[in-house]
């Protein structure tokens, strides 16, 4: 096991280091190349929903290809990807094309890696060996947006794809080594299941995808409406970094040291107030930090639970379903920013962190 989570652990770096190379910077580019503010929505959009076609379709790739599938597919099709963004100042194309591609693969590949996850971990020590396989992904997400800020200022947007693109496939062809089997019950996800405790997970992950389209799209945005320089865009981005870095080896330790459902609350709680920090006349980058830093330290106990609870159930579909679910909720809160300001969205991502904690003290029962 210890190998196979070295490999996966070495396949996350790569992957990692070379996505987090350019999709820092993709709302920037599209935007620099005459793209509005709204369209970039529209293109958060289409990537919440790349990820919910995904899930619906995520058990059936498993079963034809294996489960290992979508890291196999992310490792082809995301090269293909990084080449159609860098010709689009050529083409001009709907970048809703690119979001609805990007979000299939993204969310289709942690539906494989989720599910990795858990059958190479072992219960008593899960917390820390996610740390330490989810350690690696945020090294790379820790010096990425930095080389990828310090690329496009020191020689351009075209070396920062063809570095992105060799990194990607060499993460793909690794991930052809990796040799991890599972069962597959139910052929294709539809309607994700709210019932019991398997329902709780997928409420919580729910609530969990409320935040992403900010964390994930917006914060770079933010620093760029600031600083105007994508060089300090990826310095910042190399300090969130390395927040979820810190973060994730904290709550791995604080995961099997402690119940693992009181870390998941305290997080969430912590979280919900970080959001709120926006509202006060502070630098942006200080709740920026903030929310960074707990929503990713939340990644470990939500999974660990998880994880345990779910060694008797159809792990494939509930990893699916739970991933579907996330993807909805980020959907429902762009269509929502497409009409509300920015202070109203920090009140409800607040309000759903808070809201969330009823859920996850259900988990002890």
């Amino acid at each position: 096991m210890q190998k196979k989570r070295n490999l996966m652990g070495l396949i996350l770096f790569l992957m990692t280091l070379g996505s987090g190379l350019y999709s820092l910077f993709v709302p920037i580019y599209y935007m620099n190349n005459g793209v509005s503010f709204t369209a970039i929505k529209f293109f958060m959009i289409a990537y919440m929903f790349g990820g919910i076609i995904g899930g619906f379709f995520a058990n059936h790739i498993i079963h034809k290809i294996g489960i290992k599938a979508f890291i196999l597919i992310r490792g082809i099709i995301e090269p293909l990807v990084v080449i159609l963004i860098r010709l689009y100042p050529v083409f001009r194309y709907p970048i809703y094309i690119q979001g609805l591609i990007s979000g299939f693969i993204g969310f289709s590949y942690w539906i494989s890696l989720d599910t990795i996850t858990m059958l190479i971990t072992d219960k008593e020590k899960r917390g820390s060996q996610q740390g330490a396989l989810y350690g690696l992904m945020w090294c790379a997400t820790i010096f990425s947006p930095f080389l990828g800020g310090a690329l496009i200022k020191y020689t351009s947007y075209p070396v920062l794809f063809v570095v992105a693109f060799a990194l990607v496939l060499g993460g793909g062809i690794l991930s052809f080594k990796l040799d991890v089997k599972t069962k597959i019950k139910k052929k294709y996800n539809l309607i994700p299941t709210l019932k019991g405790k398997i329902g709780t997970h997928i409420i919580l992950m729910i609530f969990r995808g409320f935040n992403f389209p900010l964390t994930g799209f917006i914060f770079s945005l933010m620093i760029y409406w600031v600083e105007n320089d994508e060089f300090i865009v990826g310095i910042f981005g190399f300090a969130m970094g390395i927040a979820a870095l810190v973060s994730s080896f904290l709550a791995g330790k604080l995961v099997d040291k402690y119940n693992p459902v009181n870390v998941y609350i305290w997080i969430t709680v912590l979280t919900g107030l970080s959001w709120l920090i926006f509202l006060f006349d502070v630098s942006i980058y200080i709740p920026i930090l903030l929310v960074y830093f707990f929503y990713y330290s939340g990644i470990i106990p939500s999974n660990t639970i998880f994880f345990n609870d779910a060694k008797n159930w159809d792990i494939v579909t509930l990893t699916t379903e739970r991933m579907m679910s996330f993807c909805f909720a980020g959907l429902i809160l762009v269509i929502l920013y497409l009409f509300l300001p920015l202070n109203i969205i920090y009140i409800l991502l607040a309000s759903s962190m808070f809201i969330s904690t009823y859920f996850i003290k259900k988990l002890e029962t």
